[in-house]
């Protein structure tokens, strides 16, 4: 179903024949000495044009006409003539490329066509949704036949998160269970809240037919995981800092702002949150040093390098191991010519793919089950309980099922 291309086509005929231009030219040319043609007399003529063509049709005219214009009938056909830029038909002269002529015609109709095709598509547009839907539904029904089963478990997988880290989140110091500063706390919280939100957001891509975009969401959940592995076994202090770096980031991203925010027809950022930042920035390198204000500074503690990168958190948080992963799902994430060529969603290079599909749940399902299993365990011992203990091994054995099931689909 390709509506776009049938309106498109149907305007083209409608506006951009080579009849209905003639017409238009030769209407406008006649306006211009002052006789104005009636619908009856336009639409006989377009009839003719599409008959005969351009090389041989008639044009009657009325004396009322005749007379308004002060041309003789001869003048009026050269004037004819030349409107549709041909040369004398009586010398027998080869016909010129007509369709060159007709540019300034093709121009003027953009926007009576685009506005066409606007109105049709608008009026189509039910339609058009409900096969779309349909198309979207085919493919979600053959990736739940497919793998259902390991789509369920990873769902059982989200939910059991979701409400052990809510009675956690809940109880939190009123009950006495955390056994630490607030603001580490918070930071956590805070990171574990985000992981299940992404764990969902990335299993309703794969649900949904998007391999490449689920390992690219995926990409965040790692990244999370990281984090949160760092933070649960380091101090107090290093959550502060942590929290505290947004300071720096809150810095770069002002004068970013304000740099294009006019482009935007945004109001810039007032002169007294700049101060405040900068307040905020000295106080930060006073007490942490220079090095707070370099990439991932709130853990330069912890990993003492001049320049630290992802991957340095990653080693520190024993969690190299999915590096490969990080890597690939990079490729899809950025617009490199690697992500161009790599993709889950279909096994030759030379496809194209354009939306949904099929092919591809395996590896980003897989992955998904790891690090939201790496990523609640180290939340979860960090408030030992029995409740805790076998919720972590009840997502163990989920997370095993699932590499058991799709180990059986290699």
């Amino acid at each position: 179903m390709n509506s776009l291309q049938e309106a498109f086509n149907q305007a083209l005929d409608e506006h951009l024949s080579l009849s209905n231009v003639a017409v238009s030219r030769i209407r406008q040319a006649l306006n211009e000495v002052g006789i104005q043609l009636t619908e009856q007399q336009l639409t006989d003529l377009s009839d003719d044009l599409q008959k005969e063509g351009i090389e041989s049709f008639t044009l009657d005219l009325n004396d009322e006409q005749l007379q308004t214009s002060g041309k003789t009938e001869a003048e009026l056909h050269g004037i004819v003539i030349n409107a549709l830029d041909l040369e004398a038909i009586q010398e027998e002269e080869p016909l010129p490329d007509f369709e060159k002529s007709i540019t300034v015609d093709i121009k003027k109709s953009v926007d009576v066509i685009s506005a066409d095709i606007h109105k049709e598509l608008v009026e189509d547009q039910s339609n058009n949704i409900a096969y779309r839907v349909q198309s979207h539904d085919q493919i979600r029904e053959s990736i739940q036949t497919e793998f259902q089963f390991a789509l369920d478990r990873l769902q059982s997988m989200i939910t059991v998160c979701i409400e052990v880290a809510l009675d956690i989140i809940n109880l939190g110091h009123g009950r006495g269970i955390v056994n630490m500063s607030a603001t580490k706390f918070d930071a956590l919280s805070r990171l574990f809240a985000r992981s299940c939100q992404v764990s969902e957001e990335t299993l309703l891509l794969l649900q949904s037919g998007f391999a490449d975009g689920a390992q690219a969401r995926w990409r965040t959940l790692h990244e999370l995981t990281v984090v949160l592995s760092i933070l649960a076994k380091a101090d107090d202090e290093t959550s502060k800092r942590y929290l505290e770096y947004s300071i720096i980031e809150d810095s770069n991203e002002l004068l970013s702002y304000n740099d294009y925010c006019k482009f935007y027809g945004l109001p810039p950022i007032p002169e007294i949150k700049f101060q405040e930042n900068q307040r905020l920035r000295d106080a930060s390198i006073a007490q942490y040093g220079p090095e707070f204000t370099k990439a991932y500074g709130w853990v330069a503690k912890l990993i003492p390098k001049k320049r630290i990168q992802f991957d340095d958190l990653e080693s520190y948080a024993d969690l190299k191991h999915d590096h490969h992963f990080y890597k690939l799902a990079s490729y899809n994430t950025h617009a490199g010519t690697k992500g161009l060529l790599y993709n889950l969603s279909f096994d030759h290079e030379k496809k194209l793919i354009f939306g949904r599909s099929v092919l591809g749940i395996q590896l980003p399902l897989y992955i998904l089950s790891r690090s939201l299993l790496m990523c609640s365990t180290s939340f979860f011992h960090l408030f030992p309980s029995v409740d805790h203990l076998v919720s972590i091994r009840v997502l163990q054995l989920f997370a095993e099922e699932i590499r058991q099931f799709l180990a059986r689909k290699l």
